[in-house]
């Protein structure tokens, strides 16, 4: 009998995990459990041996989080001294000679060596072979079994969020394609998502965690015995032959391996491995594999073959962090949002810091992170990282960073980075390990290159953005500013806004601010930045705050305050010689006047305007005035001139998102009232999608309002509920009595149209009182009209005839007021 000490076994067996050593989650064979059982010897056996070893100091004790526990454990690893004397035993079992028993009839001498690759094409593992040549002198292939158990699937408890790639997995699994791949860093969920989606597979499931020591045979050998549980031993007979040749692996795995489920953990630790996997998949037989890694196997796509599904996981979202933190608090309300904080929505570091003390453990758990993001990055892959992580948006030119192709191969690769559709970005989890990370020089110099990017991208606001954070404020606000007409009527608006309140404000930049605040329904800050310019007389902008104040009054309806806020800003603009502020003042003010039902004013007022912004205007300025001119045409009855004048306005190519919108609105009015409501309603739809779109959200309330009206004529009840939901909500913000009494009389039509009388009566009272006092005659003589239609529905002719008696006192405009409120 070979003498070999326990102690020495133990070095041997810890020698198959020097690459846990340092790593802060570590299998549980480093474990004492662990090692007493490989060995097969007791806990205290194991236990004394240990306290031997590293008395002489060849191996070192820590604490560690394992694979599958709740709580960090004590693990063992060789240290310098350990590891040359545990490699020294290993070569000498490889130089042994000693008696090979191949059957109960033949013997024959071999080299340990040989005797360990006889023992590996028997299902034994290489740690376990070293271990049976060290301690026998005769070895009964016959008499050797490998491990005849399959690890049960780590279904983790509970599981929250990844719903997205859940569902991408189910999709996967009824397609033809016979790979999918889950990336991601150490910690961040892989095995979990991979046990979950076994869950949606009808049929056998084999589940396999791969360790550094694992190779082709040993893992085949596993998948042989697993599949003789199921009744197909033929892969178990063959290899235990001894025969391990690729043509008949790949026609037995096209025939016993048909409808299973393989789910191969940690793929990247062992690259013999991925090569069975790529046989499985060219043989095309019908078998699902799905991989967890830390780096992508590339040497996994196979031509020919359907592509793979690839999923990179980043950190957990904020909710489902705290969902999972909750649940294993078991109970203790504190410290959740601390929890999820410090981890960054990394599963297992959260899992780390619920199950440790209350005020422990941050360290540790910021180690985890880091290691989990930083193994395998050298400085300049760690620096383009860093280029990416400054991002908000993905970049379809990472090179404008300095960002190689072949980094952002490797990043890729890593699960640090993804490329989709939008372009390259780091997951949120690496950003916010790596920021803190980047020198303060470093960080700047990242900026600058991304603010060089977007500016090429044409996107000011992420030019802003890195500007500002590159430390360059005022550059940030003039791009702004340069830009600040087209964010004006873009989706960004909110971005705008957001960014120029971060800047250092200037007269130019608050009137700016002010005109983006009100049109998001923030009317008094908007005010609150305009008036101390309005109100300093001879300041060089005064005119254009009260053109800015006259705007916010004109949208809130407080007419009157509108025109006096205009005539002064005509005043100051004449003053100063200022035509292009002239113009744009005159084209409001015929707006409000209109909007108040003096069209013979609204008309000169628009002349005027019209002669000068031709001259000095911008082409969008042009499109509007023409635009104001046909709602007064369209006001004032002659429905078919207005409409001709839309019909070119809405193919005109100076148009922006927010003409466009107020162009098919008014249309939408003229269709209507010539009774084409279908085509009304498309229009009103339209209009609210180009509103939205541009980002003026009050515009696309109003089309909304007005939709409703077009569906109910058009008998189209649930069209019709859907539009006032919508109206409604986009509507919530603001401050405005027009388009609030618009929704309300429409609602009251739609009850009204539904049996609810007494309802309906007090929607369309409610529509009319909201105005009452506004100066919006038009409006107000229309909200009258209404009530005084449903009265006579209804059989209630003198409350009728009384409605309509107060409405023609009241109006001083045309005698065809529009059907309902128009945008522009």
């Amino acid at each position: 009998m070979s003498q070999v000490t326990v102690g020495e076994r133990i070095l041997v067996h810890l020698f198959s995990s020097v690459r846990f050593a340092d790593a802060f989650e570590c299998p549980k064979e480093m474990t004492q459990d662990g090692i007493a059982q490989a060995l097969g010897i007791s806990r205290a056996h194991a236990a004394l041996e240990l306290k031997r070893l590293r008395t002489s100091g060849r191996v070192a004790e820590r604490m560690a989080h394992v694979a599958g526990a709740k709580t960090r454990r004590k693990v063992y690893a060789l240290t310098h001294l350990g590891a040359p004397h545990a490699r020294a035993l290993r070569d000498l079992a490889r130089e042994k000679r000693i008696l090979l028993l191949v059957d109960a009839e033949e013997r024959q001498d071999a080299r340990g060596e040989d005797a360990i690759a006889a023992l590996k094409g028997r299902g034994v593992r290489e740690p376990e072979a070293i271990q049976l040549v060290l301690t026998s002198d005769v070895i009964d292939l016959g008499e050797v079994r490998p491990a005849a158990w399959t690890p049960e699937i780590p279904f983790p408890q509970p599981f929250v969020d990844r719903e997205t790639e859940l569902e991408s997995l189910k999709v996967w699994l009824a397609s033809p394609a016979p790979l999918a791949v889950i990336l991601g860093v150490a910690g961040v969920g892989k095995t979990a998502l991979a046990a979950v989606t076994t869950g949606s597979f009808h049929g056998p499931v084999w589940y396999r965690k791969v360790y550094g020591f694992e190779d082709a045979r040993t893992f085949t050998a596993a998948l042989g015995d697993f599949l003789r549980r199921i009744d197909r031993p033929r892969l178990r007979n063959y290899l235990a032959g001894g025969r391990f040749d690729a043509v008949d692996l790949a026609r037995i795995f096209l025939a016993d391996l048909r409808g299973l489920f393989l789910l191969v953990d940690d793929v990247h630790a062992a690259p013999d491995v991925a090569g069975i996997l790529r046989l499985m998949i060219e043989t095309g037989g019908d078998v699902k594999i799905l991989v967890t890694s830390r780096e992508r196997p590339d040497g996994l796509v196979v031509p020919g073959r359907p592509a793979p599904l690839h999923l990179t996981l980043g950190g957990l979202p904020a909710d489902a962090a705290r969902a999972l933190c909750v649940h294993l608090l078991a109970g203790r309300a504190d410290g959740v949002e601390r929890i999820v904080s410090l981890s960054r929505g990394h599963p297992l570091a959260l899992r780390l810091l619920a199950h440790g003390p209350a005020d422990g453990t941050a360290g540790e758990a910021e180690r985890l992170l880091e290691d989990a993001i930083l193994d395998g990055l050298d400085p300049e892959l760690e620096r383009a990282a860093g280029a990416l992580a400054v991002l908000r948006k993905p970049t379809t030119r990472p090179a404008l960073l300095g960002v190689s192709a072949t980094q952002l191969r490797r990043l890729v690769r890593k699960g640090l980075s993804v490329s989709s559709g939008p372009g390259h970005a780091v997951h949120d989890l690496v950003r916010e390990v790596l920021l803190p990370r980047i020198p303060p020089r470093a960080f700047q110099a990242a900026h600058r290159a991304a603010a060089v990017a977007a500016s090429k991208g044409n996107d000011p606001i992420e030019e802003a953005y890195h500007l500002e954070a590159a430390g360059s404020p005022n550059r940030a606000r003039s791009v702004l500013l340069d830009h600040g007409p087209a964010l004006l009527d873009s989706p960004a608006i909110g971005e705008l806004a957001r960014m120029l309140e971060r800047l250092p404000p200037t007269p130019e930049s608050r009137l700016l601010l002010a005109e983006a605040s009100d049109r998001l329904g923030r009317s008094d800050d908007a005010r609150a930045l305009v008036e101390p310019i309005a109100r300093t007389p001879g300041h060089r902008h005064r005119g254009d705050a009260l053109l800015v104040l006259g705007r916010i009054a004109s949208r809130r309806n407080a007419l009157a305050e509108a025109r006096g806020f205009l005539a002064d800003a005509i005043v100051a603009a004449t003053g100063r010689r200022d035509r292009r502020l002239e113009g744009l003042a005159r084209r409001s003010l015929a707006h409000v006047l209109r909007k108040a039902g003096d069209l013979a004013g609204a008309e000169r007022e628009l002349s005027r305007a019209i002669a000068i912004l031709e001259s000095t205007g911008p082409p969008r300025e042009r499109v509007r005035a023409r635009l104001e001119r046909a709602t007064i045409r369209l006001q004032s009855g002659d429905i078919d001139t207005a409409a001709a004048e839309l019909e070119e306005l809405i193919v005109d190519p100076d148009r922006g998102p927010r003409e466009d919108a107020a162009i098919r609105s008014n249309l939408a009015i003229a269709r209507f009232r010539m009774s084409k409501v279908a085509e009304a309603a498309d229009l009103f739809e339209a209009s609210a999608r180009a509103a939205e779109q541009g980002g003026d959200f009050r515009v696309a309330a109003y089309a909304l309002a007005n939709a409703a009206d077009a569906y109910l004529a058009a008998g189209r009840m649930d069209d019709t509920e859907s539009a006032l939901r919508r109206a409604r909500e986009f509507a919530a913000p603001f401050d405005d009595p027009v388009l609030e009494s618009t929704i309300l009389t429409n609602e009251g039509k739609r009850l009204a149209a539904q049996g609810a009388t007494s309802e309906a009566e007090a929607r369309l009272r409610e529509g009319v009182e909201r105005i009452r006092h506004t100066g919006n005659v038009p409006s107000l003589v229309e909200r009258m009209r209404e009530i005084a239609a449903f009265y006579e529905a209804v059989g209630r002719t003198d409350d009728a005839v009384r409605w309509r008696r107060e409405s023609e006192s009241l109006q001083h405009g045309p005698s065809n007021p529009p059907p309902r409120e128009g945008t522009v």
